[in-house]
């Protein structure tokens, strides 16, 4: 696999990659990993340098190890490094997006779907996001194959750790958020979660955000700039999320940028109660009242859900259960690198 990043560097391809990879080699694949960004171990040759540096960097190594199959990640010069190291060897090349692609750069724009139409399989992680690309590819190109979660053990002292935070900050409830701040869209939905804090009905409840960004500051001022700087607690960037999944009374997940969420789906996995937004994107993983509380887009309809889930117990217990239930047989790493054999055109 040919990737930005990988770990430590935090985000949801780093973690999809080492998802699909473990997925895919307990299934009997050899999996090499080749990044520009991250840290170099048994498994993963980190390169660096520039994007186009590494195209030739990346092709160079790929083309010594023969692979039989070449699956890109993300951004352009992963793919186009994939397409420079294919061998007469390499059976297939496949390329996956994972957040959406804007530009207004027509030559760009007309570039990337060049090297597309040269793979064997461009997949999307939602059916949204593969309509809203608008790539006009072949429909037998396209498929759509969604992320993955696996159970994880939580350390208890890490999950109680964050539950300190609430009762030092003398909160009632915590509602956890999971975010990479580095897309104007995740800003634009975190603040109608701060919109949503100043309602009455939720001034004893708090926020523990972990995930850092480029945007972080601004949204930090944000906080300042409304006075909730006693009502949110952020983390940065942590290299575990999951026991966050666990501490908190209530997932909130209102970002308006992603194709699916890996942190969405990782909280449907450790069942927590969500509240979510209601987008196209979100109503792929999730059913109203089934797995979760979708709600209107605006601050008072998010203040409604967030504080409907704290109120009624029953009712957030029967959620997570359901959202957890399906987690584990629609969204299991093991399916989903099954799902990805078929791309490589491997029968299983």
């Amino acid at each position: 696999m040919i990737t930005p990043y990988v770990a430590p560097i935090r985000g949801g391809i780093t973690s999809f990659v080492a998802g699909l990879g473990r997925g895919l080699r307990r299934l009997g694949l050899d999996v090499h990993i080749v990044a520009r960004e991250g840290s170099t171990s048994e498994e993963v040759e980190v390169l660096g340098g520039s994007p186009r540096h590494f195209v030739g960097a990346a092709a160079a190594v790929v083309a010594k190890i023969r692979p039989d199959f070449i699956h890109a990640h993300a951004h352009w010069y992963a793919l186009r490094a994939a397409l420079k190291s294919r061998t007469r060897s390499t059976r297939r090349v496949v390329f996956t997006f994972h957040t959406s692609w804007q530009t207004s750069n027509r030559v760009a724009r007309r570039s990337l779907r060049r090297m597309l139409l040269q793979c064997d399989r461009v997949t999307f992680p939602s059916r949204f996001l593969k309509d809203e690309m608008k790539m006009g590819l072949p429909r037998d190109l396209v498929d759509v194959v969604p992320p993955g979660t696996e159970e994880q053990v939580v350390s208890p002292e890490a999950v109680n750790a964050l539950r300190e935070i609430s009762i030092e900050a003398g909160w009632s409830r915590t509602i956890g958020v999971v975010s990479k701040f580095e897309w104007p869209e995740k800003v634009r939905g975190f603040r109608l979660l701060l919109e949503a804090l100043r309602d009455p009905r939720l001034s004893e409840v708090g926020v523990v955000v972990a995930g850092g960004g480029s945007l972080l500051p601004a949204v930090q001022e944000e906080v300042l700039r409304l006075g909730l700087e006693r009502r949110i607690r952020f983390l940065g960037d942590v290299a575990d999320p999951r026991a966050l999944y666990t501490a908190c009374h209530v997932y909130c997940h209102s970002s308006f940028q992603e194709g699916l969420s890996l942190a969405l789906l990782e909280a449907m996995r450790a069942g927590a109660p969500i509240v979510s937004l209601k987008l196209p994107f979100v109503q792929e993983a999730l059913q109203d009242r089934t797995h979760a509380l979708l709600v209107e887009p605006t601050p008072a309809a998010l203040a409604d859900g967030i504080n409907l889930l704290l109120s009624d117990q029953t009712l957030a217990s029967t959620l997570a259960k359901h959202a957890r239930d399906r987690a584990c047989t629609e969204f299991d790493w093991n399916g989903v690198a099954g799902r990805f054999l078929s791309s490589y055109g491997v029968e299983h």
